[in-house]
């Protein structure tokens, strides 16, 4: 494939190119010798290991809008926190605390649940759960990295070094 400067068309041309050679082991060897190959258990590997960092996001999502919906008081504290962050700066855009269909789109749409620094601040601010303090939560930022490097640099790092995950990563 023709190297381009274009950053999306060499990502994309790379992994695509990496499926594609994917599938063409899938016609020559059994099903038995399939995870032997690199070439196709790599790119297996990264769709489940994104499919399972997206669970553990949709768990977030989940657990935060519980949490928001669960009083007033929590719901107005979503509020003032959502509308202090630097990115809302048109007052009209800013959401109010009766603005349930605003409030559910800001929670389902607006929300990146793979920062976990802002998503930790919310349950901090919210209902003063301070997750960070879950033996788990420091373990996910790797884990939530690997997945951001996969899904959007073609599982390679800074380095243009492919990120290496084995069956029990």
């Amino acid at each position: 494939m023709k190297e381009t400067n274009n950053e999306f068309d060499y990502i994309s041309s790379n992994y695509l190119n990496r499926i594609n050679l994917s599938l063409l082991a899938l016609n020559r060897v059994g099903n038995d010798e399939l995870l032997a190959f690199g070439v196709f258990s790599e790119p297996l590997y990264e769709l489940i290991y994104a499919a399972t960092i997206t669970g553990i996001e949709e768990y977030l999502h989940h657990r935060l809008r519980t949490e928001v919906f669960s009083s007033k008081e929590a719901t107005s504290k979503y509020v003032k926190n959502y509308n202090h962050l630097k990115r809302i700066k048109d007052v009209d855009k800013r959401l109010k605390e009766d603005d349930k269909d605003g409030i559910e789109n800001s929670l389902f749409n607006k929300q990146v649940y793979h920062q976990l620094d802002i998503i930790c601040q919310y349950f901090i601010n919210i209902s003063g759960i301070n997750v960070a303090e879950c033996p788990s939560w420091n373990l996910m930022k790797p884990i939530i990295q690997n997945r951001h490097t996969i899904i959007h640099h073609g599982a390679r790092d800074k380095d243009d070094k492919r990120i290496e995950l084995i069956p029990y990563d």
